[in-house]
């Protein structure tokens, strides 16, 4: 078969794989990734070159759909690679994404008379160049739903910025392994880069499967944003305390308070979805940590005993996560930060009464809507009385703030976090 050929059967198949994980998304709007992996499950004659071209573009036009919308066409095309608007479309997108070298990528710009556009620079001279070539405005703000845009101040350049790039992988190193880790990485040739802010936290660079490195079958470290690792650090864990993570889902924050006691006092990890607990359970194991409970939430809640610090990383929005989740920020209305600081509110409420006096409660989100964060905080002071917000360093400046941190996708190339620690005033 001559490479023209073979680079035209990759473009039909490609095509009108991407098309069918995508509008089955668009239209159900079920989890991204958990149809992508259902596809690929189904179609195990996709190699990794498969996977990777297909997974490219499906990604792609979620993150590039506020621009591309008005030509992706609203139904499904019943032969992809026939529809030009959808070819288009695609192809744009891999070009706003640079990935434009391979053979099927080629083939398809021929087949429909594709040439590149010089899409480099800042994302307002991506708009220009590529609203030139559409024929509309494209504006920074289309990159996000309009309800969005009235539920933040942390919106600027930046912020789109960052939500047009493909997060990275952060790890933290525990149980003092941050130098086998390096060792190790260096070894196998893996780039990363190391935190020069956060202790322990190491940005990996390379596509790499973390699982198999001999220092994440010890415990060494654990994957881990940056964001979260400086939310533990707004914690001030000391060892010998005891700590409640509230909401503790899989557990990297329990893990890292863990790491934080030192071998003395105990982290309590509870969670609404029992299932996840598990998870818990056995990254506990594999890093050897001792401290680490798994409990009732509902038990907790009625007993007795109380704690030096309670974390309530509360469910969100996940706004701030939408880079990792290009599809998620075009799921949601314009109720859902509303009705999600409701709940907030509450599990924030119920949880703080386990504070020791003199103890901390830390409340987190990944949203980067004022009503989850500021608002929640403020509710909550000025119906409980003997909490107030404490002055600490924030972990990025080194500069004191006032008891509430944000924490930006950029510079740092991280998700977007925002915390807030109170104390319980001593009797």
């Amino acid at each position: 078969m001559s490479e023209s050929n073979l680079g035209y059967n990759q473009a039909v198949k490609y095509t009108e794989a991407i098309a069918e994980v995508f509008y089955d998304v668009l239209e159900s709007w079920k989890p991204a990734d958990r149809e992508l992996k259902s596809f690929f499950s189904v179609n195990k004659q996709c190699g990794s070159k498969d996977r990777k071209f297909i997974s490219e573009g499906f990604y792609a036009l979620f993150r590039w759909y506020g621009w591309l919308k008005n030509l992706i066409p609203q139904q499904k095309p019943e032969i992809a690679i026939e529809n030009k608007d959808f070819c288009k479309a695609l192809l744009i997108a891999f070009n706003l994404e640079d990935f434009t070298s391979t053979r099927a990528y080629k083939a398809l710009s021929s087949l429909i008379a594709y040439k590149d556009l010089d899409l480099a620079g800042t994302l307002s001279q991506k708009s220009s160049v590529l609203g030139e070539f559409l024929g509309e405005e494209l504006k920074l703000s289309s990159l996000v739903p309009a309800w969005f845009l009235k539920e933040s101040s942390r919106i600027d350049e930046q912020f789109y910025e960052s939500l047009q790039k493909r997060p990275p992988v952060w790890i933290r190193a525990q149980k003092r392994g941050l130098n086998d880790i390096v060792a190790e990485l260096k070894r196998n040739s893996i780039k990363f880069e190391q935190s020069e802010k956060v202790p322990n936290a190491v940005k990996i660079l390379d596509k790499v499967n973390l699982p198999e490195l001999k220092s994440f079958r010890k415990g060494q470290f654990e994957v881990q944003d940056l964001a979260s690792q400086c939310l533990v650090a707004a914690c001030d864990v000391q060892s010998g305390e005891d700590w409640w993570d509230v909401c503790a889902g899989a557990g990297g924050k329990t893990l890292a308070i863990a790491d934080k006691l030192q071998g003395r006092g105990k982290v309590t990890a509870t969670d609404k979805r029992k299932s996840v607990l598990q998870e818990v359970k056995k990254r506990a194991q594999r890093g050897g940590f001792r401290s680490v409970q798994i409990g009732n939430l509902h038990k907790l809640k009625n007993s007795s005993e109380s704690f030096d610090g309670v974390l309530v990383d509360a469910p969100c929005s996940c706004t701030g996560t939408w880079r990792r989740n290009p599809d998620a920020r075009w799921k949601d209305n314009e109720n859902i930060c509303k009705e999600w600081s409701v709940i907030q509110l509450e599990i924030l409420s119920e949880a703080s009464a386990k504070v020791k006096p003199g103890g901390k409660l830390v409340y987190a989100t990944c949203s980067v809507s004022s009503i989850e964060n500021e608002t929640v905080v403020k509710l909550f002071l000025d119906h409980f009385k003997e909490f107030e917000l404490e002055a600490f360093v924030h972990p990025l400046t080194g500069e004191e703030i006032d008891g509430m941190m944000w924490v930006d996708p950029l510079p740092e190339d991280c998700d977007a976090m925002f915390a807030a620690r109170m104390i319980r005033k001593k009797k």
